[in-house]
């Protein structure tokens, strides 16, 4: 259960360093993306969006860490995906 607890945590803490990357860049393809969000709901609002999925896979971790580590693990996976496409491309 702990291992699951500190892996969640940590992948959560890279898919937040990956997610500001992105949003903060000036990638016209992430700023079509995320601008029309933000101006309807808030600047902040994937933050939140990203902050309570890793509240809900914390929560669950406790109860199925090895499920959560795999579906938790496959999404970090698609982030670091995305990201590195999006940040080797030629702009």
């Amino acid at each position: 259960m702990t291992l699951s607890l500190i892996f969640v945590f940590l992948a959560g803490i890279a898919n937040f360093a990956m997610h500001r990357a992105l949003v903060e860049s000036l990638d016209p393809i992430v700023q079509a993306a995320v601008l029309p969000i933000q101006r309807a709901v808030g600047r902040y609002t994937s933050y939140v969006c990203e902050f309570a999925l890793l509240v809900i896979v914390l929560t669950v971790a406790a109860r199925w860490p090895v499920g959560t580590i795999v579906l938790y693990g496959l999404y970090t996976m698609l982030n670091a995906t995305v990201f590195a496409l999006l940040t080797s491309r030629n702009p």
